[in-house]
């Protein structure tokens, strides 16, 4: 997860290149900045040039150690470029980080954006199909970069047309009363043919049928024990 803090900055200690994955920052000033210490855990940093604004560049930390930061350089479309001592290291929002909040309550589709950020996708985060407005998948491991799909075992597929349908359909699970038939439990109900739900409903219907006359002969069976016990009674015999 990307982690904050308000307001934190502080300037390079010393220059680095295109090809340093180190940052050092001014003395003292690193313990202003969170730690990431959790796999996936990372922070978005923003360099600048003191003397050009424009010369920027974002990089995400994934460790720290005092004022030394680990990163990933050229983030979110921007390049690796050279900085010199003074230059800025800021904690900012960044476009990325936006577009990984839901909108309006728009769960948003699966990004490759956030696929290959240090995070990825955490076990629970729910993704949008893109294709069919009820669907979603649900990440089941953490730090999931891989894309949700048919026969992905990282990604549970929650088909809520396909539910639908088999509530309509009569499905049930265990008793009568259940809205998944226990025959689909465990699997996709998109792979469940149309038939399947007419076939599970009459198997239902005549378990319940079974179920009710077998009360029927119970009812049955006290009521004739009620008679022979009252029968006996009355002729001074004890059952």
């Amino acid at each position: 997860m990307f982690q904050f803090s308000n307001r934190v900055r502080t300037i390079l200690a010393r220059n680095i290149t295109v090809g340093d994955t180190t940052l050092i920052a001014a003395s003292g000033t690193g313990a202003e900045f969170p730690s990431p210490t959790a796999p996936g855990d990372a922070i978005a940093l923003t360099l600048v040039s003191a003397s050009n604004s424009r010369h920027y560049e974002i990089v995400y930390c994934v460790q720290r150690n005092g004022d030394t930061f680990t990163v990933w350089r050229g983030q979110e479309g921007t390049t690796p470029l050279p900085f010199q001592s003074g230059d800025l290291i800021s904690l900012n929002m960044t476009a990325a980080l936006y577009r990984r909040m839901a909108q309006a309550g728009y769960l948003g589709q699966f990004s490759p954006e956030v696929a290959q950020s240090p995070s990825a996708y955490r076990k629970g985060a729910i993704v949008c199909d893109g294709t069919d407005a009820a669907v979603y998948w649900i990440s089941l491991q953490d730090q999931n970069s891989t894309a949700p799909g048919a026969g992905n075992p990282t990604w549970m597929k929650l088909d809520l047309p396909s539910f639908q349908k088999a509530i309509q359909n009569g499905g049930g699970g265990g008793g009568y009363g259940g809205l998944i038939p226990t025959t689909v439990l465990g699997s996709t109900l998109d792979d469940v043919d149309d038939g399947f739900f007419d076939r599970e409903q009459a198997r239902l219907l005549a378990a319940l049928e079974t179920q009710q006359r077998h009360a029927q002969l119970t009812q049955q069976a006290a009521r004739a024990e009620q008679k022979i016990t009252l029968a006996l009674k009355k002729i001074g015999v004890t059952p």
